[in-house]
């Protein structure tokens, strides 16, 4: 059973990386017109229709000198088809092999039948993201002027990499840390003669629901996904060292700890810490960047894994207000 999981993630993981290394344009892929009006679901029991799908995307690439030979259809085909009849995939399974240089279809098995995607839709959300942000993309944690005089408004930029005060501080690329964050804007608040202050928290980067209506009621406590939220560290965990639980609500567990680490440095925080919204064109205290979406290629790097994965896919570093990520309802195994 795990030789069949890891040959299908395998083929996946192979094609998202194939996409990006040759700086494949996803507009190729969805080329198509847009429908202009919102396309409602088959009612149940309705025949399921046939999935359209466009010609080859990739026959006008290159064929790189690395490349190996194909197998023969007979050998594709014997070695899926017993990969696929392993009980633990479930009997609606749908497979698709297609050669990228000539769009010849290699192996087919159910490619007709609408199958909604489980944890491998992560790869393409993240190929999406990296083709429309860029590589370069990095994801800010401010500290702005509130409404009044004493008044801080930390402002979620949507990085659920940010580290909390018990993170280690060893991993690959850098994050950005709320303790540096805090130190940041003590100093300034110490400049300006500000000693004591009222904080608030802004999540309005994003909108709309924070879970998924799929999702389990253990998802959150397990560890399986956090709510997500423009504001939030340790990727909503409450304890970094552990994968469960996660918190329920990320931002307020992330500004009461970031009012903490402002007292250390000698700033006096008000004990109510409540969700705001920062002023427009507020004064910036402080600020920390996350690491970019992918690390430099001219950085060496200790580990072949990137963190972008792991970062809020499909989110914008920009302070207009963007639609939340629509989170997906995960797998219930364990994630990798």
């Amino acid at each position: 059973m795990l030789t069949t999981l890891a040959v299908l993630q395998a083929l996946t993981i192979v094609t998202g990386v194939y996409a990006m290394t040759t700086e494949l344009s996803l507009s190729a892929l969805t080329s198509g017109s847009s429908p202009t009006e919102p396309t409602a679901s088959p009612a149940e029991g309705t025949p399921t229709a046939p999935v359209v799908t466009a010609g080859p995307v990739l026959a006008q690439l290159p064929v790189k000198p690395g490349d190996g030979p194909l197998p023969t259809k007979g050998t594709l085909t014997k070695q899926l088809a017993s990969a696929l009849g392993d009980d633990a995939l479930g009997d609606r399974v749908g497979v698709s092999v297609i050669d990228t240089v000539t769009g010849e279809q290699l192996y087919a098995a159910g490619a007709d039948t609408a199958l909604t995607p489980a944890s491998t839709t992560k790869i393409i959300t993240c190929s999406a993201a990296l083709a429309s942000l860029g590589p370069d993309t990095r994801f800010s944690t401010r500290v702005v002027q509130g409404a009044t005089p004493g008044a801080v408004v930390l402002v979620g930029g949507g990085d659920p990499l940010l580290a909390g005060p018990s993170a280690k501080r060893d991993g690959y690329p850098a994050q950005a840390s709320l303790a540096t964050l805090a130190a940041r804007t003590a100093a300034t608040l110490k400049s300006r003669g500000v000693q004591k202050i009222t904080l608030s928290y802004d999540t309005t980067l994003f909108t709309g629901t924070a879970k998924a209506a799929g999702w389990k009621p253990n998802y959150i406590p397990d560890g399986e996904v956090a709510p997500v939220y423009a504001l939030t560290m340790d990727v909503g965990r409450q304890d970094p060292r552990y994968r469960a639980p996660r918190v329920p609500n990320p931002p307020q567990y992330a500004a009461d700890a970031f009012a903490r680490l402002l007292a250390k440095q000698g700033i006096k925080v008000a004990k109510s810490v409540r969700p705001a919204k920062a002023p427009a064109g507020a004064a910036e205290l402080g600020r920390v960047d996350s690491a970019p979406s992918t690390p430099s290629s001219s950085t060496p790097s200790p580990t072949a894994t990137t963190t972008w994965p792991k970062r809020s896919c499909g989110t914008s570093p920009s302070r207009k207000a963007r639609r939340r990520p629509s989170p997906a309802a995960p797998k219930p195994s364990p994630r990798s």
